[in-house]
């Protein structure tokens, strides 16, 4: 075979693979079982997000976490990692609720559970809610890049409100390709604030 039948064969791979980048993600085997809850708490909207990662997810984070190339994950390199993540995390939330714009920011250290499972916490401000009903979304854009098993976590009222999911999480997609989940809710609120 000439030098110029592979390059000839090679430029075909290339033109019938290129457009293909726009729907790629993070391989199947990385996909991630998420469980979220939220609540209003004392003017803000709470909310965990735990994800339970694949065994090839969370060796890649190790490899990831160890800084220094050592082969050990020292405390500090741990605590950095998780704090990076969980900014990363926040950035990828997007919420409104009443018709304004919530913006999530991370709350406390990450705590880490057996069979790979992290849980993150996070909080957003909400503005004075009046007595009544408000509606609310919750865009995971992270779920773009790893989707999975999307599970909501029912939580007691706080504060004199009541938050519910109004329907199932809906995956938010184009041709077939993973999207973003989008989780629609409400916040009854019992009295004045």
């Amino acid at each position: 075979m000439t030098r110029a039948c592979i390059a000839f064969g090679l430029g075909v791979l290339l033109v019938l693979a290129w457009p293909l980048s726009p729907w790629a993600h993070e391989s199947p085997v990385d996909h991630v079982t998420r469980t979220v809850r939220m609540w209003i708490a004392d003017g803000n909207l709470e909310l965990t997000y735990e994800m339970q990662l694949s065994e090839r997810a969370a060796l890649m984070e190790l490899h990831g976490m160890d800084r220094s190339g050592n082969g050990v994950i020292e405390p500090d390199e741990r605590k950095a990692w998780f704090e990076a993540q969980a900014k990363r995390l926040a950035g990828q939330l997007k919420g409104e609720l009443a018709g304004a714009a919530l913006e999530f920011a991370p709350v406390g250290e990450v705590a880490l559970k057996p069979e790979f499972r992290q849980l993150y916490r996070f909080r957003a401000k909400t503005r004075p809610l009046a007595s009544g009903t408000h509606k609310g979304r919750l865009l995971d854009h992270f779920s773009r890049s790893y989707p999975g098993v999307y599970r909501w976590q029912p939580s007691q009222p706080h504060s004199g409100a009541d938050l519910r999911v109004l329907e199932e999480p809906k995956v938010d997609g184009e041709d077939g390709h993973p999207g973003m989940v989008v989780l629609a809710f409400e916040v009854v609120v019992r009295g004045a604030p």
